[in-house]
């Protein structure tokens, strides 16, 4: 379990004596505490926000505690309150590798829509976007971020990238 995250003896020991009615595990911290709740009999729901057993290009995974996270998303699935996902591909995928309900759909990602008139701050000033995930680096989607740029002609832009950096992208 350490190799997800620092901290989580603690956060579960927080999340326990605050008795609620309802726990939400976001995240791979979220998704261990989440399960180890359940065990202890609590309502416990999860927002798989991304597959984390799946979700990192060839070579990253092997660093990764693969084994660990099936057997979270597992029990995510058949045990939680209810689980949701960010896309019904996903959410079909997940359900038959795990041989579970299919978790609901809250999607992350919306249809493009044409700006007649840049309306999103003043002329000369630029839009700010951040960009929060786990890592940043090759398969996370940066380079579909980087290559929509073009379709933003005259708006001028700033993007704030906040995660773990690989090496190859730090540059």
């Amino acid at each position: 379990a350490s190799a997800l995250s620092y901290g989580q003896n603690s956060l579960y020991r927080l999340a326990s004596e605050t008795k609620a009615d309802l726990y939400i595990g976001h995240q791979e911290t979220g998704l261990y505490i989440g399960c180890k709740l359940l065990e202890k009999g609590y309502k416990v729901g999860f927002d798989l926000e991304d597959w984390y057993s799946e979700d990192l290009l060839p070579e990253a995974r092997r660093e990764r505690p693969v084994k660990l996270l099936q057997q979270l998303e597992r029990k995510a699935l058949s045990e939680g309150a209810f689980c949701y996902t960010t896309s019904k591909a996903m959410a079909d995928a997940m359900a038959e590798k795990f041989q579970s309900s299919v978790p609901q759909v809250v999607r992350n990602a919306f249809p493009m829509i044409e700006l007649k008139e840049p309306s999103l701050k003043p002329a000369g000033e630029p839009l700010q976007l951040a960009w929060f995930s786990q890592t940043i680096g090759p398969g996370r989607g940066l380079e579909v971020l980087i290559a929509s740029l073009e379709y933003l002609d005259d708006i001028p832009l700033c993007i704030h990238l906040r995660g773990r950096i690989s090496t190859e992208y730090r540059q």
